[in-house]
């Protein structure tokens, strides 16, 4: 409200010209959160690309920059938190 940035954001608005303007599966809240909701039916796993930083996954996990194959269970929503805000 402040500053009237969106809280929903595609990655290419946090990180603009890093090759992130194509993904269209996953978001940011803020900058403090990224998620990769199953978007496939029937999928159980899927990539996901993580922007620069250390990120924190809701399995515990730690994750760089990069592109990695999260296993997501129907019960399961992929969401990484970023690791600056959360330390």
């Amino acid at each position: 409200e402040e500053t009237g940035e969106p809280i929903l954001r595609n990655l290419e608005y946090n990180y603009p010209n890093q090759g992130y303007a194509h993904i269209k599966d996953e978001f940011m809240l803020e900058d403090k959160y990224l998620v990769a909701p199953i978007i496939e039916k029937g999928a159980r796993e899927r990539k996901v690309i993580i922007p620069e930083g250390e990120w924190i996954a809701d399995d515990g996990k730690v994750y760089t920059e990069g592109e990695y194959i999260i296993p997501a269970p129907i019960d399961r929503l992929i969401y990484l938190k970023n690791c600056k805000y959360y330390k």
